[in-house]
């Protein structure tokens, strides 16, 4: 079933090809890592495998900055969350790490990444190149680079990349670079050179970042300089980050907003903002002077 291993923390099973990699779903709850690049032609998202619902990934697994490429993430059962993965909540954090994407595609209706739909644990050291394409077609979106919704109180997403160019129509929001909604969680230290096209709510990092009554939504230590284009709330980093006592908490700081342009594309200029669409909270951040506000 798999290319060795038990599938243990001590002695994961191994993951060699595309097979292997489908196989995972035998054993969602196991350990996992990937012992060559992996060609993965026209592939069916873990987890959506003909259930009710997507099935979730609850153990670990490592890439081992080995790559997957050349292929096409597809729908099976479902088309909204999707990504390698549909849907993770492993109590194991961070749960995914080192996975490099290169030259995939990947076409979703709502809750779409390159890695997964939704993330509800962390994710370390992930990585999109350019020639990979998120899209997604849904009727609401929340489709980002690497993750659609990430979702984790103490949770990081931490030292991933987005190469990948990022859309969706311009009457769907929440789309970004990293993550299309940052619910719950911190992004640190991530950045984004890939182009972010959306509706409402974009940003390079994450087109939405609130929190709730308890937990903040952060991004922090992150940098974008692929170019952003919205219809309103569209920002540089976030799209909207927003803090309401006892209700929201989200915060955006020390991060650096380098793209050449936020475009708009339809309707009146509205909620543009070099950092962040709108919000009312944000410390220490940094814009280019020279970034022009402009229409497609």
């Amino acid at each position: 079933m798999y290319s060795g291993g038990s599938g243990t923390i001590d002695d994961p099973y191994q993951i060699a090809n595309a097979t292997d990699l489908k196989n995972i779903e035998s054993n969602m709850g196991a350990y996992f890592c990937q012992t060559a690049d992996i060609t993965l032609g026209t592939f069916v998202a873990i987890g959506d495998n003909g259930a009710s619902a997507p099935t979730h990934f609850t153990g670990f697994y490592d890439g081992q900055r080995y790559a997957i490429k050349d292929g096409t993430i597809t729908s099976g059962s479902y088309a909204s969350y999707k990504g390698l993965f549909c849907y993770v909540t492993s109590n194991i954090d961070p749960a995914i790490q080192n996975i490099k994407m290169q030259n995939v595609q990947i076409i979703g209706l709502n809750y779409t990444g390159l890695i997964c739909g939704l993330l509800n644990t962390g994710m370390y050291r992930c990585s999109t190149d350019a020639l990979c394409t998120v899209l997604g077609n849904g009727t609401t979106g929340y489709v980002g680079g690497l993750v659609g919704i990430f979702s984790a109180s103490a949770s990081y997403i931490s030292q991933c990349k987005n190469m990948a160019t990022v859309r969706i129509g311009i009457r769907k929001s929440y789309v970004g670079g990293i993550v299309g909604q940052l619910s719950l969680g911190i992004i640190d230290n991530c950045y984004n050179i890939g182009t972010v096209e959306g509706g409402n709510y974009v940003g390079g990092i994450a087109g939405q970042n609130i929190g709730n009554s308890a937990y903040y939504a952060t991004i922090q230590h992150c940098y974008n300089t692929g170019d952003i284009s919205g219809v309103s709330y569209t920002g540089g980093i976030s799209g909207y980050t927003y803090y309401q006592t006892s209700v929201n908490h989200g915060l955006t700081q020390r991060c650096y907003a380098l793209n050449n342009y936020i475009i708009r594309r339809s309707g009146t200029l509205t909620s543009f903002g070099r950092i962040c669409g709108y919000t009312n909270n944000t410390n220490n951040n940094y814009a280019l002077d020279t970034m022009e506000f402009t229409s497609d």
